[in-house]
């Protein structure tokens, strides 16, 4: 009997035991499992810094948009604030340098007749050979944009460009929802819209100027 006594007892410190290993196991998991969650969201709050410094630095480098009349508030004319483009123009090759952007534009005489399709400008400035350099290509959107100066109108560009043709100025950006349409620059007052590929614009051709 006092055999039997001891057994049980025997059995349910054994029970006992593993109750306890069981729930010790438990409490380190989740401390870990803690752990992590904190370490994530550290992570995620540095990387939240990181990019508000990022924006932030970006902010420093948004360009002058020529804007200086206020017509709402916090508008272009609102701050007026901006860094100012950095224009060369030689007018021996006839290019146009942007030393700000580090971009080097096509500014002579064929611009100003110059309306094709997009895909006949994707190939034009490919095919361009201006100031001795070959490595000529369609603009993207914000480049072109880059160069509108919205205080002035008609045209709503830096006096430093003598060649301009203010219709439709085409660029290489698609549609993000439809493929079949590209983004188009005026210089009448810089507005812009979007087009069919096949439609005819101008063109003003860029190159990076390394």
């Amino acid at each position: 009997m006092k055999i039997l006594n001891i057994m049980k007892i025997y059995r349910n410190n054994i029970v006992l035991s593993i109750l306890v290993i069981f729930l010790i196991s438990s409490c380190q998991d989740s401390k870990k499992n803690t752990d992590v969650n904190v370490t994530r969201e550290i992570s995620s709050d540095n990387n939240l810094n990181r990019d508000s410094v990022e924006d932030t630095h970006h902010e420093r480098k948004v360009l002058k948009t020529g804007q200086y009349i206020r017509y709402i508030d916090f508008d272009d004319g609102y701050y007026k604030k901006g860094i100012e483009h950095k224009y060369v123009r030689n007018d021996k090759k006839e290019v146009v340098i942007d030393n700000l952007t580090n971009l080097m534009w096509q500014d002579d005489k064929a611009i100003r007749d110059l309306t094709i399709s997009w895909f006949v400008a994707r190939k034009y400035c490919v095919d361009l050979t201006l100031a001795s350099y070959t490595d000529w290509r369609l603009p993207s959107r914000a480049e072109l944009e880059g160069i509108v100066d919205y205080g002035k109108y008609n045209p709503s560009i830096s006096n430093i460009f003598k060649n301009i043709d203010t219709y439709n100025n085409l660029t290489s950006t698609e549609l993000a929802s439809d493929s079949s349409r590209v983004w188009i620059v005026s210089f009448i007052r810089g507005q812009e819209e979007h087009v069919f590929k096949d439609s005819w614009g101008s063109v003003r051709c860029v190159r990076d100027n390394k």
